[in-house]
Parts: structure tokens; sequence; C-alpha cells
């Protein structure tokens, strides 16, 4: 029984001890008796006793960490932009602070990395957003590449930079290219792929196929 107290009380100090944080917050991986402010949310205090995180505006965004969360920190913190934009006017973080400035990218295009140093046009954009595939590349350095929307049941998992293709969601699907645009079982397999990502195969293989054949064949002989 005292070893079950014992290990009770344990578990309760070190739920104790892990910090309890704001809305918007979450645990420092570094420090666990601390708190930061989420990416998109920025404070000078994180904690749920005496601190609040403020959401970035205009299309800005934060990095969690000591840019965002702790004393001095102000709406500066908001200094780089969500994806499709780009800073075209950096945040400052003096006086009361200012967020930075964000662009809309053009033709479904994002920076990649985000960049908190402005730039004078959309050739910022660089990639493409994600459930986008890069088709070609920008035509100079002031616009952005083309980027074609995925076909039906396929998205991309990274923003993609440089020429590439969807992929689609089954993984006993096709793989798409510049010549196959459709999401279809691969040879060897029959069935419609599957429709959403992360979803089990829809796909049968031929061999289940057969096998199945070949038991419901032999249960008529049977009877």
């Amino acid at each position: 029984m005292n070893k079950f107290l014992v290990l009770a009380s344990l578990l309760a100090f070190t739920g104790f001890a892990n910090a309890a944080c704001a809305t918007n917050a979450a645990a420092d991986p570094n420090n666990a008796s601390g708190c930061l402010c989420n990416a998109g949310y920025y404070g000078t205090d994180a904690s749920a006793s005496t601190g609040s995180c403020s959401p970035c505006s205009g299309n800005t965004s934060s990095t969690p960490g000591t840019t965002n969360t702790g004393v001095g920190i102000n709406v500066g913190a908001c200094n780089i932009c969500v994806a499709g934009y780009y800073v075209s006017a950096i945040a400052n973080t003096a006086s009361s602070g200012t967020a930075a400035t964000c662009s809309q990218c053009t033709g479904y295009a994002t920076p990649s990395p985000q960049l908190k140093t402005a730039s004078s046009n959309v050739g910022a954009c660089n990639g493409c957003m994600l459930g986008y595939y890069y088709a070609a590349a920008a035509a100079s350095a002031s616009v952005t590449p083309t980027c074609t929307q995925c076909p039906q049941y396929s998205s991309t998992t990274t923003i993609q930079t440089s020429a590439g293709f969807c992929t689609c969601f089954d993984t006993n699907a096709n793989s798409l290219s510049s010549t196959v645009s459709t999401c279809a079982c691969k040879s060897g397999y029959k069935g419609t792929p599957a429709q959403t990502a992360n979803a089990a195969s829809t796909c049968t293989s031929n061999a289940v196929i057969l096998s199945i054949f070949a038991a419901l064949l032999s249960f008529v002989f049977i009877i």
C-alpha cells in the first residue's frame, strides 16, 4: 500500500511541476516549468495564472521561442507571413512594435522558407502551396512559378520548390507524372483508389481477388 501511495504522490508532483500554460500556449520543450506562445501568437508571459498570448493579424505569424514570448515582447514578434503571403515590409520590435506587412502571392505560390526579410515583389513566392505541384519554373525573378492543382484524390506532402508531381492518397494507386494525371489503381490491382488522405487502400490485389474466387468455387463444389 505504501508503494502505491508513493507512486501516486510522485505522479501528482510531476503533474504539478509541469507548466500550466495560457490558452494558445504550450510547455517550453527546453524548460518543463515554462510556457511559450504558439506559432501565430505573442506575449510577455504565457503561463496560465498570469499570462496570455495575443494573436498575430494581417496574415502574419510568429515563431515559438524567445522571439515571441518573454519580457518586452510585442506585436513585432509577428515577423513572418502565413502560407501564400510574403513579407513586403519588415516587423519592428522597438517601442510598442509593429507587425510585418504581408502581401499575397499569386497563382497559389508561397515562400519556402518563410523569411523575415522584405521583398519588393512576388518573386519571393518561390514554391507551391500544399495541394498544388510545381509545374514550371518562374520566368523571371519577379514572378512566381506555375503551380497546378493536384488531380482528384491526390495532394503534395511538402511545399515544392522545383519540378514535381502530386501523390495519390492510395498507396496502391499509380504514380502521377507528366503523362499520368489521374489516380487509378496500379497494375495488378482493381477497384477505386482511396479518396481521402491517410485512408486505407481501397485498391484490391488481383491475387486476393483470385484467391477469393477460388475459395468460392471450392465452396460450390463442396455443396
